[in-house]
């Protein structure tokens, strides 16, 4: 029982699923942590090989989820976006200092939710998407940062890069990510992860969900997104409601039903 003018902690129940799909090779990683009072999803989708990726699953608790929890904690909410922006920064250039050589990278999507506060964060790097619905009416979709968006383009311009058959470069097909060294060149500098024609700065978004009596949350990468939009991956996650791990696994079969050519991976989020 819970004292009066306290607000119960919500419940969290999570689904992943996940599938290599009709590419060669999984590229996809997912991550599961509780730091302190914060529940943390994330999904990272490789490009160019598992070789950021597999360095990201070996280091991203120590070298980023736990310095943002510390930040979170320490600073005032309205310094979270700017903390959280400069802790990317600063663990891409960890990266960049274990191998440069590396020509991988990867997108970053994650959800953070205190279960104390009721106090939920989305953190979007790249072209995985979280998706999230507050009393069953959506309030939130990240944007993908495609390399042909205006802004996107502008800040591409300004490192002297440019966009080609919506690549930059006409090599990647997404603008931010973690990892492609070779594509942070800005101007006449070898890297720079703020800055560079690829950038490994990330959009945060942070919500106060105390008013949400349920919340329903889906963090997918983009080979789900390229064939099912939100609407549907919410109208199939209610109606298997009496499971998110079905609500998960229902999603990605549909996905590959309709021939996604992507690895796929989805969490489905259910708040309480």
């Amino acid at each position: 029982m819970t004292s009066q003018g306290k607000q119960k902690e919500k419940k969290i129940e999570y689904g992943f699923a996940e599938h290599q799909g009709k590419r060669s090779e999984m590229e996809d990683i997912h991550v599961i942590e509780n730091i302190g009072n914060w529940h943390i999803f994330c999904i990272c989708d490789g490009h160019g090989g598992r070789g950021i990726v597999d360095l990201v699953a070996s280091t991203l608790k120590q070298h980023l989820l736990t310095p943002i929890v510390a930040s979170l904690e320490e600073k005032k909410s309205g310094q979270w976006r700017q903390e959280i922006r400069k802790l990317f920064a600063k663990y891409d250039r960890y990266l960049y200092d274990q191998d440069k050589k590396k020509e991988s990278g990867c997108t970053f999507n994650c959800v953070l939710y205190n279960t104390q506060t009721q106090t939920l964060i989305l953190i979007n790097l790249g072209d995985s998407r979280s998706a999230v619905l507050c009393n069953q009416k959506e309030i939130h979709q990240t944007i993908d940062q495609k390399p042909a968006s205006a802004i996107e383009q502008k800040r591409i311009s300004l490192a002297h890069g440019c966009v080609s058959m919506g690549r930059v470069n006409g090599v990647l097909a997404v603008a931010r990510a973690l990892g492609d060294f070779s594509l942070k060149t800005y101007r006449q500098l070898p890297y720079d992860p703020v800055r560079g024609c690829v950038s490994a700065i990330p959009d945060v978004f942070v919500f106060n969900t105390s008013s949400c009596n349920t919340l329903d949350i889906v963090l997918a990468c983009d080979g789900i997104w390229d064939v099912l939009s939100s609407n549907d991956l919410f109208n199939i996650s209610l109606i298997s409601s009496s499971s998110v791990s079905i609500a998960a696994q229902t999603c990605l079969e549909t996905a590959y039903a309709l021939e996604s050519s992507d690895n796929m991976s989805i969490f489905v989020i259910s708040i309480r």
